[in-house]
């Protein structure tokens, strides 16, 4: 009764804590009831629990990225935020970037790229994806880099010194490339690849090619000398010459590069080199791009015949020389070969003229003369060459009789040139010796000569000391007397008569004291005797 007029207690905890156990129908309705109270409870709970979970925070350096039905939306930090429930929630990091580094940003929505240069920070957008970073390319002074765009094909060049941060859809081809250095002896043959056009770059100092333009090769200054001459062939086919003597011939020499299109005339002349001995001459061909224009040397090597049917096999030499360029140029191509076979066919023309015998006496003057008579000939001028001389040094019979024979008068001939040889240098060595006798006596006679005029010399510096000494004796002698004998002539004679006196006395000692035998005439003798008529001629 107590339990049924007694309230129903909520909850089976509580009426299992009395004892009291309720009837069967009640149990099940507080189970309903549970059953109920736990649907009811659920979502709430997970709504708190959603609510929760969807509170996110990001720092200074993140970025949430929310993935809505409609897009994609990104929040930077620093934030804290109640993200949409059951959406997708993305946490990305904030891109550094220093000075030396940039990033590629591609756009996943609509294909676009964007690059991004350091130094700096940012956050992508919704939709954008960074690469790897990549360190800039540095280009120091005298550097350059080519950059070409892989969606237009354009291009364009970056000097240095910088750093390079390529467009979107660019890429360095090449690298990192050196400027090209131009000097005085240098120049550039440049190409640009947009016209086809190529150029020459001569100005001194380090080149950076434009856009579109390469670097095909570098070219030396081509030297000319004052004695040489070069042909080059223009873009429009012509003949260019280049001569170091100059027009007037008195150039010291030229330079120059070649321009684009441009090449050098490479002549192929027949080369006859000098016979080996017994041999015949071999004839070759040799290339030729700078033209020697002083006198040249030519071998040739000759099968003549004279008007008395002798064979015979001429060598020699032949000396010609350049004068027009042009000429030769636009008349033959092998003008070695023209100077050859003309001055054979002037060979042949005057051996054939002659005999033998008049061949051996004189072939040089026979060849001089038949080379003079032709100089006025137009093959040599047309040509634009002259031959200055030709030259036989050896001849021999081809006919084994007609050499034995000429062998044996060369041998007669050589025997004789030795005798008179031999008879020559007697005759200089007596020559000789006599101009050396011819010298020496010339010599002696100079010596006699000069003892001579010595003699004389001292003889009249001895007569002139003995006559001031005889002069002033006389002097003496003479005034001494002047009070004694005041007559002059009286004086005079009496000074001849002591001077007779004294030299006889002079002679008479150097008489006695030799073993000589002297013999006396009277007239020798001179004696006077004092006789009374010279006393009174003088008085005393």
């Amino acid at each position: 009764e107590q339990s049924g007029s007694a309230p129903p207690l909520r909850g089976g905890s509580a009426g299992r804590a009395r004892g009291v156990r309720a009837p069967a129908s009640e149990t099940m309705v507080t189970d309903r009831q549970k059953i109920a109270a736990g649907v009811i409870g659920l979502p709430i709970v997970a709504t708190i629990i959603g609510v929760l979970a969807s509170i996110k925070t990001a720092g200074r350096d993140d970025q949430l990225v929310i993935h809505h039905l409609d897009g994609k939306r990104v929040y930077n930090g620093p934030l804290t935020m109640v993200a949409p429930p059951f959406r997708s929630v993305e946490t990305r990091k904030v891109i550094r970037l220093t000075v030396h580094e940039y990033v590629r940003v591609r756009n996943t929505l609509n294909g676009s790229v964007r690059m991004v240069s350091g130094a700096q920070r940012f956050f992508l957008d919704a939709y954008e994806e960074a690469g790897e970073k990549t360190r800039k390319t540095v280009l120091r002074q005298n550097q350059y880099a080519r950059l070409v765009d892989r969606l237009t094909g354009a291009e364009r060049i970056v000097p240095g010194p910088t750093s390079i941060v390529p467009g979107s859809w660019e890429e360095i081809k090449g690298g990192v490339q050196q400027a090209a250095f131009v000097t005085r002896e240098s120049a550039l043959v440049i190409l640009n690849r947009a016209t086809g056009q190529k150029r020459l770059h001569t100005r001194s100092g380090a080149l950076i090619p434009d856009a579109y333009e390469d670097v095909l090769e570098t070219l030396s200054r081509i030297q000319v000398l004052p004695h040489e001459a070069m042909v080059v062939r223009s873009t429009g086919g012509q003949y260019v010459i280049h001569s170091g003597a100059g027009i007037n011939g008195s150039g010291t020499g030229l330079a120059f590069f070649l321009a684009p299109f441009e090449e050098v005339v490479s002549f192929s002349w027949s080369v006859f080199s000098q016979p080996p001995e017994g041999e015949r001459q071999a004839i070759s061909q040799q290339r030729y791009t700078r033209i020697d224009m002083r006198v040249r040397k030519v071998f040739y090597q000759y099968d003549v015949r004279t008007v008395d049917n002798v064979a015979l096999l001429v060598e020699g030499s032949i000396f010609w020389k350049i004068n027009d360029m042009a000429k030769l140029v636009n008349k033959t191509g092998d003008p070695t070969g023209d100077v050859w076979y003309k001055a054979r066919s002037t060979l042949v023309s005057a051996v054939s003229k002659v005999t033998f015998e008049t061949f051996m006496r004189s072939f040089n003057p026979l060849i001089r003369q038949a080379f003079a008579d032709q100089q006025g000939d137009p093959f040599w001028s047309e040509r634009g060459v002259e031959v200055r001389s030709m030259e036989v040094t050896k001849y021999e019979c081809t006919d084994d009789v007609v050499a034995a024979t000429l062998q044996a008068i060369i041998e007669e001939t050589t025997n004789r040139i030795n005798r008179l040889q031999a008879q020559r240098a007697e005759s200089d060595v007596q020559e000789a010796a006599l101009k050396a006798d011819i010298a020496l006596e010339r010599e002696r006679a100079t010596l006699l000569s000069s003892q001579a005029r010595n003699q004389i010399l001292l003889a009249q510096r001895e007569g002139e000391a003995e006559g001031v000494q005889l002069a002033n004796s006389v002097s003496t002698f003479l005034d001494g007397l002047v009070d004694a004998l005041p007559n002059v002539s009286q004086r005079v004679r009496l000074f001849k008569m002591h001077e007779e006196i004294d030299h006889q006395e002079r002679r008479a000692h150097h008489i006695s004291g030799s073993k000589a035998t002297l013999f006396f005439s009277p007239e020798n003798l001179g004696i006077t005797f004092n006789s009374r008529q010279n006393f009174e001629s003088v008085e005393l």
